[in-house]
């Protein structure tokens, strides 16, 4: 853990942002989350992202996932670095409103032309047609949860990679959620002792 601790314009504003994902991560660890209407589900993880990308400008969290990265195999980086960030650059910046909507293709991934190699263009041109990885990971209950994160066979201008098929959204929502949190936490102490 840093031993940096924040100044008090990071404090305020890491005080809101743990303070308000905190709130999502009871809503998401409710027994009912997924019964909720699907379009009210993906407000919350959208708006989690949200404060995700926000947080993670904070110098000790980058430090801390950087240090993530380091002497990891390949498994590792595409489950907890390559996949949650292309999921949250397409959630964040693409106008969907429910998980099963969302879909990517080279067109829309490339839409602008300053981002012609975009982090998600990038990531689907060096993974289609891989074979499947099986991941496990602790469910928001602390449960053993096994899941496969299926890559495209074909990435181009027309055809449509849907991310529900890459991963569904009970098992993408508690990956995502769960390295969100943990990232998170590991700067914790620190807020907490400014």
């Amino acid at each position: 853990m840093s031993q940096y601790l924040p100044n008090n314009k990071e404090y305020e504003f890491l005080s809101l942002a743990y303070t308000r994902f905190e709130e999502i991560w009871q809503i998401y660890t409710n027994p009912n989350f997924y019964d909720q209407i699907a379009e009210y589900r993906f407000s919350c993880i959208k708006e989690a992202f949200s404060i995700y990308s926000e947080v993670i400008t904070y110098q000790p969290i980058r430090d801390y996932l950087e240090g993530l990265e380091q002497n990891k195999d390949k498994l590792w980086l595409i489950m907890n670095i390559e996949f949650p960030k292309v999921v949250r650059n397409i959630i964040l910046h693409f106008p969907f409103s429910k998980w099963d909507d969302i879909y990517i293709n080279k067109s829309i991934a490339t839409w602008n032309t300053v981002n012609k190699h975009s982090t998600i263009d990038k990531f689907f041109e060096k993974y289609k047609g891989v074979v499947p990885i099986e991941v496990e990971t602790l469910s928001k209950s602390d449960i053993s949860n096994k899941f496969k994160i299926n890559f495209p066979v074909q990435y181009d201008e027309v055809g449509k990679t849907y991310l529900k098929d890459m991963i569904n959204e009970e098992s993408g929502v508690d990956l995502f959620m769960t390295l969100m949190r943990s990232a998170m936490a590991s700067q914790m102490e620190s807020l907490i002792n400014n």
